[in-house]
Formats: structure tokens, sequence, C-alpha cells
């Protein structure tokens, strides 16, 4: 299913103009399957040739790099990348690079073969090209190389998740000397809101992990239509804009709340001006961004909906005046913007459809969520959505309904939060054959942990959404043996233990699950049978280090579990019956897991010094540099420096009556020069902040822009610069520990 949003017949030229000379257009040749030598006999009979143009070859470096990473650890060969394709020795493998007198079976223009970000793959014994319309699918064609072709796999992210074949001889072999590959869904972008997994270690192990999560995603190629479907409201209509203008504020309460935030606080939308400003919002950002295929247009998170009586005559409920709003905003930017696409979330109230018949706009995107805040606070993680489970129903009848409404919908699912183990794999089949029945075009879930069993099931709907007629049951019999080697049988068997319990138990696990419910869903026989299992698992792999790794990170998650289930009895046996041998278990299951918890999170080894990087604006416009600071271990891996902060579920934490503080280092490249620059921040308190001009020598206060947000403008002194250090400092004067800082963004532009 191909949506309106991306007219490509619209926007081809652009590409082209955008990707210039490096990327191939073409069209026709006979070719014949042809057996073609990369590495024979360990050495190296290839040539990797990149563009020679900087702004293509910064793009496409990386994974030419990782090609030849693969290559080496493939065979042991070293193979060369280089911009010449004068200097090429053997056969070369154009990447994004145009060879002088080639035609090519395919026309690229042609995109009904390639949307969104598709490729093609020619090997025919002499040289081998990867080429695509888009930037994107150049690199997805180094990626499908590797795993269609040549059998690697990125289970999980970093080293410790990789399984590279080894052969001395690598060969390429083609049905009719090519390959067209064209993703199954427009939009593959399932995220880990968390990037550190449960029970990794504090070595060379775990650490890289966090900086490699964004080259897992790619190398799974998880990339789809160029945009963007987060709360978005808040920049749109501004706090600023809402105090100038109080009318635009939503009324509830009785009264008009300015006080509009990223998770909180809608607008007006029955004033005439929503539609004006968000107009020449999108105008100017597609202007900015003319290789966005769309953007959100999505309500903020949580209530604070307007109640004003021309508000309520406008539809029966918020979903139909949002719809209302966002087609009226639509019909105005295609006129300017043919094609371009807005992105709504159908979450929150918006998820129970219009009583109205309201139809959608063609280019409009709707975010279906697996979440209500009316008849259930979230969907059933356990059951498939085509359960007969009575919120199951409930579910598929409001989504059936807005897929009647919507050209195009786009799911996304919160999957994982748990205190244990999540292999709910026949299940993803299940939603995943429903989604495709009625015409979702793709998956933007969200693993709000990342413990055993979850990077698998994120693997597996990457793997999907590239192509749908995969199934789970097949592709996991390809992860067992080449993730767990001679262990495979045992860590199969205890994955599928969890899931088969895990579905018959009588624990509705959802979002926020309640604890006494969730504790079911991992009992005690089962989780001592499990790390029995995991002992005789540990045997088989032998000597292997790296698939001894991998069973011991489940193992500590187990642990983990294990420890945490006991805890929760223990303490909840000793509040009934006050028996002193229930408070030593407990208190025993208590210190024991925070041992082990403080072991394997807190702290940095000497391996991650000299990472942090600064947040970079690298060219003019609009930016907007975020930091969400909730990433596993809690740090934010984009400071300069952190102190005081200690890891928290969501952020950043200070112990009772300490302060703590976070340092950024902004700049912009090359010539550019920051025009303006603001900040907001996600927090529970009141927050110091300062900046620098003058690399930490002096530090100037920057006060809030009102009493109601914690929006702050950076002032004058930006203006002009093209480097600034800012500041964020937290008190917590209460007498427990506290999270005072969630995410920040900093944006503005740059000329």
């Amino acid at each position: 299913m191909t949506t309106n949003f991306a007219r490509m017949d619209k926007a081809t030229n652009r590409m082209r103009a955008l990707l210039g000379m490096a990327l191939l257009i073409g069209t026709s040749s006979a070719l014949q399957a042809q057996e073609t030598v990369l590495v024979e006999d360990g050495q190296g009979r290839c040539t990797i040739v990149v563009p020679a143009t900087e702004k293509e070859k910064a793009s496409l470096e990386p994974a030419a790099e990782d090609l030849a990473y693969h290559l080496q650890k493939m065979s042991g060969a070293s193979i060369p990348i280089v911009s010449d394709p004068d200097a090429v020795q053997g056969v070369p493998i154009y990447i994004g690079v145009k060879p002088e007198g080639i035609s090519l079976p395919v026309d690229l223009a042609d995109q009904s073969k390639f949307w969104p970000d598709g490729y093609l793959i020619v090997a025919d014994g002499e040289k081998v090209i990867l080429a695509a319309p888009r930037i994107e699918g150049v690199r997805n064609a180094v990626y499908g190389l590797l795993e269609d072709h040549l059998g690697c796999h990125w289970f999980a992210p970093g080293k410790i998740g990789e399984h590279i074949p080894k052969r001395s001889t690598v060969k390429l072999n083609l049905q009719r000397g090519y390959q067209v590959a064209k993703p199954s869904q427009e939009v593959r972008s399932p995220f880990p809101s968390s990037t550190r997994p449960l029970g990794s270690d504090l070595d060379d192990r775990g650490v890289p992990e966090v900086l490699d999560l964004g080259k897992w995603l790619k190398r799974n190629r998880h990339d789809g239509a160029r945009g963007y479907y987060g709360h978005n409201w808040y920049r749109i209509y501004t706090p600023e804009l809402l105090q100038k203008e109080p009318d635009l504020a939503p009324l509830y309460n009785g009264k008009r709340n300015p006080g509009i935030s990223a998770h909180g606080g809608q607008v007006c939308m029955s004033n005439p001006k929503v539609v004006d400003i968000a107009v020449d919002y999108f105008t100017q950002f597609f202007n900015d961004n003319p290789d966005h295929d769309f953007y959100s247009f999505a309500a903020n998170d949580g209530k604070g909906w307007c109640e004003c009586d021309n508000c309520k005559a406008m539809a029966s409920n918020d979903a139909g005046r949002v719809l209302i709003v966002a087609n009226k905003v639509l019909e105005r930017l295609d006129e300017i913007h043919p094609g371009k696409g807005l992105a709504i979330q159908v979450y929150g109230s918006i998820f129970f459809p219009p009583e109205e018949p309201i139809k959608a706009h063609p280019n409009l995107i709707g975010l279906v969520c697996s979440a209500n805040i009316k008849e259930k606070p979230w969907m059933d993680q356990i059951k498939p959505k085509t359960d007969d489970h009575p919120d199951a129903i409930s579910y598929r009848r409001d989504v059936e309904k807005w897929m009647k409404i919507l050209s195009a919908a786009i799911n996304y699912d919160y999957i994982g939060w748990f205190p244990g183990p999540y292999t709910m794999y026949n299940k993803l089949q299940a939603d995943h054959d429903y989604r495709v029945k009625l015409g979702f075009i793709g998956d933007g879930s969200e693993y709000l942990d990342r413990n055993m069993g979850t990077d698998v099931h994120a693997w597996l709907a990457m793997r999907m959404g590239w192509d749908q007629k995969l199934r789970v049951n097949d592709l996991l019999g390809q992860f067992y043996p080449d993730y767990f080697g001679a262990a495979a049988e045992d860590m199969r068997y205890i994955y599928q233990s969890f899931e088969d319990h895990m579905r018959t138990a009588d624990a509705p696990c959802v979002h926020e699950v309640e604890l006494s419910k969730a504790i079911g869903l991992y009992p005690l026989d089962l989780l001592d049978d499990s790390l029995a299992r995991i002992a005789v698992a540990k045997e088989k792999a032998g000597s292997d280090l790296t698939i001894l790794a991998r069973i011991e990170r489940d193992e500590q998650c187990l642990t983990f579990t294990r420890l945490f289930v006991e805890i929760y009895t223990s303490s909840r046996a000793y509040y009934d019956t006050r028996d002193p041998e229930d408070q030593r278990k407990a208190i025993a299951a208590a210190d024991a897991y925070v041992e082990l918890h403080d072991r394997l999170h807190y702290g940095l080894p000497a391996s991650t010094k000299g990472l942090f990087e600064p947040f970079l604006v690298t060219k003019p416009g609009r930016f907007n540099l975020p930091d969400y600071l909730a990433r596993g271990d809690g740090k934010s891996w984009r400071a300069k420096s952190c102190s005081g902060f200690k890891p928290g579920d969501w952020g950043l934490d200070l112990a009772p009556h300490t302060k703590g503080e976070i340092v950024y280092d902004i700049r912009t490249s090359k010539n550019l020069t920051f025009k303006d620059a603001k900040c907001d921040i996600m927090s529970p308190g009141q927050i110091a902040v300062e900046i620098s001009l003058d690399q930490g020598k002096t530090w100037q206060n920057v006060p809030a822009d009102s009493d109601t947000t914690q929006s702050r403008d950076l002032g004058r002194g930006v203006v002009g610069r093209n480097q600034f250090l800012i500041k964020f400092k937290a008190h917590n004067e209460s007498a427990e520990q506290a999270m005072l800082m969630d995410q920040l963004e900093i944006t503005g532009n740059a000329e």
C-alpha cells in the first residue's frame, strides 16, 4: 500500500537534485546470473567505491566501512575503500556511485519498484552495484547484501548481537544477475526507549551497545518514509504564543490555560488561527526540509482539551475535532507542498473515533497507539489483539473504525515494561498478521525495557516489516542456532516456557501493570527451572566466550527477576503474618538485588572516556537537539559533564538534600553561527540554567520565560556565535530520592 503523502511522481526530480550524480540513474541492459568473488582463500578480490562528493560520501561511508568490517570478520581479508574509481583493484563494489558507461537493468526513477527506501543490487562477475533513488535505500542495499546473500544477522545491539559466518572465500550469486528489493512496510521504526539491557556488564561488552544502537537499527533496515510522529503541538503552539494570545489556549476548569507543554495542555481547536499557525509552521518546515515525506501534527501528551462551546460544537469528541483541524491544514498545505503528509496520534482520548462520518485527508497518517484512557488504561501486552477478551474486542472495534477513516496508519505498541523476560513471539505474529490484513503501513513500537527477549522481539518486528511474508517460527529457527550455538535447544526451551506460561497466566500485563498481578507471570518454580537449564546451556557453550556472554545476560535477567519476585512475595507475606522469617527473606533478597543492580549499572568504565560528543548543528535553518536522559543507566551520552545525579527509571535522580548539574557543549559546524536559541526542560522541579560564552570561565543565569514553563530563551548572547556551553543545576530539598530532570531539548535557528 502506497499512501498519497508519498507521491513520488511529484518528488522524483527533487530527489535526483538532492542526491546528485552520486546516485545511479540508469536504464536496462540484459544481465545473466554470474558468480562474483569478493574474497578468495582469505585474500581480498574487491574494492569498495564510495562517492567523491562530501555530502554523499559522509552519508554512505559508514555503511561502506561496515561492509568492509563484516567482510574482514567473515574472511580475514582487508578490503580497501576508495573514492577514485581508477584506484580499484579487483571487483569494484559501487556504493551509490555512478560507474562510467554502465546502464542498469531497472530504471531507478520507477518509484513503484522502490518506494520508499528499496534498492537494486547488481552482481555480474565483474562488478557489484548497490543503487537506490534514496540514500537510505543505498544503505539498505549494503545490509541486504550482507544479510540476505552473505548470511550476516544482527540480533541485538553491539558486537554481542552480531552473527557473522566464517568463510575464507566469499562469493555473491544473484538470480538473473540482479535483485530489486522493496520493503513491505513504508515505516519501520521500532525503538528501545532504554538503550541498556538489564544485566549488561560494565565492560567493553556492554557500554558500546549504547553507542551502537543506531547502527543496529540501520543494519536491520529500519528506515522507511522520512518523517516524525511524536507529540508536537507544543512546538507549533508554543507557550510564548499562548501567553501572547490567550484565546488560543484551551478552556478547561473554567479558564484559559496557556501552560502548554509536551506532556499536557492542548489548544482551542475552534479558533481559526489554529489552522493558520499550523499551515505557516509546516510550510516553513517543508521549505527547510524538502526531503521529509511527512511530519507530526500530533497533540500533546495527557489531557487539557478545550471545553469551550465552539469546540464542543465542532464534533462529537476530541478525535473528530482533531480530524477537522488536520484536514483543513492539509488542504491548504497540499497547495504549497503537494504530497507532503501530516501525522496525528490515535492515542488517549483520540483513540475513540468520532461519531460523525468524517473522512481523513488522503495525506493524513494515523499513529494508532495501543493505549487509551477511557475503557482501559493500557492495551494488554500478553494476549494478541485477535483474542476474544473484551478489551481486545473493544480495541479491534475502534481500530477498525479508524481504518475506514484513515488512508494510512502506523502501529505503535508499548512492549516489554515488565520486571522480567518478554518472549511473546507468537503474539507478535498474530498482531502482525492482523495489521497486515487491515492495511497498516508501518510499525513504530516502543520497547520500554531491554530484558530477556525484547531485543529479539524488535529484530523479528524489523525483519517482518521489511518482508511481511516472513514468519516468526522460521526466523526463530534461524535465531536460536546462530545466537546460542550448541546451547540453542536449551535456550529455546526457556524462551518458549515463559511465553507458554505468560499467555495463559491470569495477569493482564499492561503498560502500567499492577505488581501483584505481574508477579504471576514469573512463578518461582519456572524461574528456578530456567536458571537450572541456563547452567546446562553454559556447559554446552564450552569455551565460546560470545555465546557464554549471551547466555549470562539472560541469566542475569532471570536472577534479577527471581530476586524481585522473592522481595515482593516475602514482603507481602510479612505484612500479612509479621513472621520474622518472612522479614529476613525479604531483606536478604532486597540486599542481593540492590548489590547486583549497583554492580552492573552504576559507574562508567575507563573505556568510555572520550566518547562524549558536543551537540553539533550542521546546516542552516531550524535545529532541534534533544536529550531524553532516560537511557538505561540514566546518564546522558551527549553531556560534556554530569555530576551529582544518579540513574533513575525515567531520567536523572538526586539523593535527598543533594545537588546535581549537567553541562552540554553546543556548536555549529563550518561557517554557521547561531541566529537564536532556546531550551525546554521536562522536570517536576525548578531547574537553574546558566550559559557560558567563554568555554566555562564565566557563567550567566538564564531566567525562565514565565512561572508556568521550564522554557528558556538563551538570549542575545548566543547570536552570531558558533559555540556555547549550557549548564542545568538542580537541588533536591526533599527527604527522599527524586527524579529532577526527565528530558530536554535545545532549539533555534542557525545561519
